[in-house]
């Protein structure tokens, strides 16, 4: 029997959904000259619609639709941070390995506007990609919380090694965000917490994202590589016991389990 404080309250759940639209939408009219904003919005509200069809799960759901601007919100604001702090960036350290291959890449893409759109379209949608893993992963907790590591631990390593990537070379106040590359460590990390059958999808999107990465000149190859070892350490990280012993609806089905022990 479910104790009276924890049974679930429909019009709770509804006001923190109509909530979740309206958050969505001042997003959306507020910044919507800003791509990567605009994308994390739309997240929102698939996840917002997802809660409305999807009752056993609507309590994650919307939890999830919160929690997507704020990690832009704290990575944008990490992102300031770093760049005060470090005035001088080791591009140079970067350059030297890259060898030119990823400087090349970038030029090419630039060469090529349909494939330069095509890229940016794929980096900016990384919020709303998320989204729709939030939506059908049977480990939506701890997906986030790996999501929460990668998104935490980030901004020590640029502090560590400063870097703003090719396409923003001498320009001062580029994010530091280089190394490891976030974009594709969160894409591979989403990929991981996709059902099987789904896994294709986000394969296909890790390597566009690894793409976009290089083709938008935001990222050496060296990043990549580092992003590797980085979403796979996040995702080894176990759940706090704390954050395993809360409350769940047994209808919602997310188990308890790692990505591993799907079938």
């Amino acid at each position: 029997m479910v104790p009276v404080d924890q049974r679930p309250r429909p019009f709770d759940e509804w006001l923190a959904l109509g909530l979740l639209f309206v958050v969505a939408a001042l997003l959306l009219i507020r910044y919507h000259d800003d791509p990567f904003i605009t994308w994390t919005a739309l997240g929102s509200v698939w996840l917002a619609v997802a809660a409305t069809i999807r009752r056993a799960a609507r309590e994650q759901l919307i939890f999830s639709g919160f929690i997507m601007p704020l990690f832009v919100a704290l990575i944008a604001a990490a992102n300031h941070l770093v760049i005060r702090l470090t005035p001088r960036t080791m591009d140079w350290f970067f350059l030297r390995i890259d060898a030119g291959a990823s400087t090349a890449i970038y030029h090419w893409t630039l060469a090529h506007a349909l494939c330069s759109d095509a890229l940016w379209v794929v980096y900016y949608s990384l919020a709303f990609f998320a989204a729709v893993v939030m939506s059908v992963t049977p480990w939506a907790r701890r997906c986030l919380w790996s999501l929460s590591l990668t998104s935490f631990c980030a901004p020590f390593l640029y502090l560590v090694f400063p870097a703003v990537g090719p396409a923003h070379l001498g320009d001062r106040l580029a994010p530091r965000n280089c190394m490891p590359s976030m974009h594709l460590a969160w894409a591979l990390v989403l990929a991981a917490y996709l059902p099987r059958r789904w896994r294709w999808a986000g394969a296909l999107f890790s390597l566009l994202t690894a793409a976009a990465t290089l083709g938008t000149g935001e990222h050496y190859w060296i990043d990549l590589a580092a992003a590797l070892a980085y979403a796979f350490a996040a995702v080894r990280v176990p759940l706090p016991a704390g954050l395993r012993s809360l409350r769940v609806s047994q209808k919602a089905g997310y188990p308890q389990g790692t990505p591993q022990t799907n079938s």
